[in-house]
């Protein structure tokens, strides 16, 4: 993999975090209905996840402007450290919330007031779950990416020069061009 695509891997991985962002990330399923929701439609705190990917674009392309690359790097990694701590914690608190409510709900259907209806049907409680879809696994690919790509943002030696190396070239060729010194 050449520098220019190990240093692209930054931008990329945060373009597709917040492109995921609006995908469906979960799907709830209660019996026959579903339900599906995005990051943007979930709320609250994921929204720090969206705010993230979008910091580490600027950074990106701010430092990248200025030639200082480098100075990105700290913005990246701890964006994307973030943004992967909250998806997880979400993702365990909501999980662990999940299993004691559906454990709740067969105990419930065990008490033998709710065994049967008064026509003598059997309660049955519906299949109650939940599924990652594709935006929750692109979000959390795209913050990986991210951070992969930050741990290789100027560490390496860029064989580009730099805007002002060529710059400072340029201005000392053109003050030996007037004091008549040659090149």
């Amino acid at each position: 993999m050449n520098e220019n695509m190990k240093i692209m891997l930054s931008p990329a991985g945060a373009g597709i975090a917040m492109i995921c962002f609006f995908l469906p990330w979960v799907e709830f399923s209660c019996g026959e209905l579903r339900q599906n929701m995005s990051g943007a439609e979930i709320g609250g705190i994921f929204w720090v996840v969206f705010a993230a990917a979008v910091l580490i674009l600027l950074a990106y392309f701010y430092f990248r402007n200025s030639d200082e690359l480098a100075k990105a790097r700290p913005v990246v990694l701890l964006c994307s450290l973030t943004a992967l701590a909250i998806l997880s914690y979400k993702y365990l608190d909501f999980k662990s919330g999940a299993q004691d409510g559906i454990a709740g709900l067969n105990q419930l259907s065990q008490m033998a007031g709710m065994q049967q209806f008064e026509n003598g049907q059997e309660m049955q409680i519906p299949e109650v779950g939940i599924k990652i879809k594709i935006g929750g696994y692109g979000t959390i690919v795209g913050f990986v990416l991210a951070l992969v790509g930050g741990f290789m943002l100027g560490g390496g030696d860029d064989s580009r020069p730099t805007k002002k190396a060529i710059i400072s070239y340029y201005q000392t060729a053109d003050t030996r061009e007037k004091s008549g010194t040659p090149t």
